[in-house]
Parts: C-alpha cells; sequence; structure tokens
C-alpha cells in the first residue's frame, strides 16, 4: 500500500475535500454556472480563454468536487459552442497580420479544448497535446 504522503497534492482525500470547499466557499463554482447562462454572444473570445483556463487547472481529478462533473461537461460544451462560431467570423475587416494572428488564437484555443476535453474523459484523440505557447513556462 502506498503511503499517503507519495501522493500528489490533488490526490490526497484531505486535499480533495479541501479543494470541494474552497471551490463551494470562493464562490468559484456560482461563477462557473454563471457563466453557462450568459448568452453565448455577450461572450468574446478573451472571456472563454479565461474561462477555459480555470477550468482545465480545475478539471484535473481530485481537484473538480465528485458530483459537479456536469457542471464541467456543460461549460466545455458552452465554450465550444462559441468557440465554433467566433473561429471564422469577425465584426470587422481584418489585415492579413490580424487574420494570421487570429488564426494563431484560433488554433492556441482549440488545443486549450482538447486538453480539457482529455481531463474530462470526452477525447478519444490519441496523439500527444503540449502546452499552449502563450502559457509560455506556467507549469514550470
Amino acid at each position: 500500500m502506498r503511503d499517503q504522503n507519495d501522493l500528489s497534492p490533488w490526490a490526497h482525500p484531505k486535499a480533495q475535500a479541501w479543494y470541494g470547499t474552497l471551490l463551494e466557499r470562493s464562490g468559484m463554482m456560482a461563477e462557473i454556472e454563471q457563466f453557462m447562462q450568459i448568452p453565448d454572444d455577450l461572450i468574446n473570445v478573451s472571456e472563454c480563454r479565461v474561462a477555459l483556463m480555470f477550468l482545465i487547472i480545475l478539471a484535473r481529478p481530485g481537484i473538480w468536487p465528485p458530483g459537479e462533473e456536469e457542471t464541467l461537461v456543460s461549460a466545455e460544451k458552452k465554450v465550444s459552442e462559441i468557440i465554433k462560431k467566433k473561429q471564422s467570423t469577425t465584426n470587422k475587416k481584418m489585415t492579413m497580420a490580424e487574420h494570421q494572428k487570429h488564426g494563431v488564437i484560433m488554433d492556441e484555443i482549440r488545443q486549450e479544448l482538447e486538453i480539457l476535453r482529455r481531463r474530462i474523459g470526452k477525447s478519444k484523440l490519441k496523439n500527444k497535446v503540449g502546452q499552449p505557447g502563450t502559457w509560455k513556462n506556467f507549469w514550470n
């Protein structure tokens, strides 16, 4: 049997209880629920990326509260739908450089969505997904 000190910080049973309490008391779960109530056309790409970043971090098994998996799946679905609508539409004409930058951002968002989908068990893809470039040394 493994010593509980050998577990990752999010896998320890007491840590899992602590994360659940923290997410509830901080209002993070309510904020995620509120985000899902906002009409899609009122959420921009930057707001989707912020939501994705938090969801990716919080969706690690052991951190996300047990019994709240449907909230996570619903949030991923909402972000996916918004990104799908916004990936090719813009409200203004773009220069070639702006168009290229938009393409790079959308590629990173698709990569972030794939990371989240793998965390929640929704993806069937097997190829390696690296850290998005704009995250730089986030995990280091």
